[in-house]
């Protein structure tokens, strides 16, 4: 599996935008960056990869490189803090769809709080739903089965809370 040509050649100005996140679910690598909308599906059987897009129905799904171009080490840092990031993308069987979180940018570096998303999919990576999750919701998550457990801010030094998401029923 190679990088595709978009990331390879920005691949600099993008930092830790240019990481793959990356599921396997059966025969298919689904892997995709930070930085795009893009999903790539790697079939291990016949060693072919298939590009999808799952937009965003609630951000700017596009990354303007320009802005980064001129940017010095710094600038190109605090870029990538406040912009925004899709997540790994997950498959349900049981409902047959796609589903992935995203964030959304933040206005500058000071700002404690980004707004987050979540995008459920069907097979062919169409936007069928998108929520905005509550604010209480923190931008840790596990994925288990069928299951979204968010970690909620109320956490403290003795317990952590969660809220459980089925995604069979979104």
């Amino acid at each position: 599996m190679e990088y595709p040509n978009e990331i390879k050649e920005h691949i600099k100005l993008l930092g830790g935008l240019s990481r793959p996140q990356i599921t396997a679910y059966g025969d298919l690598i689904l892997y995709n960056f930070p930085v795009s909308s893009l999903v790539y599906s790697y079939n291990r059987k016949n060693k072919t990869t298939e590009v999808f897009s799952m937009e965003s129905l609630s951000v700017d799904n596009s990354f303007d490189l320009e802005k980064r171009k001129d940017n010095d080490l710094k600038g190109l840092f605090v870029n990538e803090m406040i912009t925004h990031r899709f997540k790994e993308v997950h498959y349900c069987a049981e409902a047959n769809v796609y589903f992935r979180v995203h964030y959304g940018a933040k206005e500058s570096m000071e700002d404690k709080q980004r707004s987050i998303y979540l995008m459920v999919c069907d097979e062919k990576s169409k936007t069928i739903r998108e929520y905005l999750l509550p604010s209480r919701f923190s931008e840790r998550y596990v994925v288990m089965g069928h299951h979204i457990l968010f970690q909620c801010k109320e956490s403290n030094d003795s317990q952590l809370y969660f809220a459980r998401l089925d995604v069979r029923g979104l």
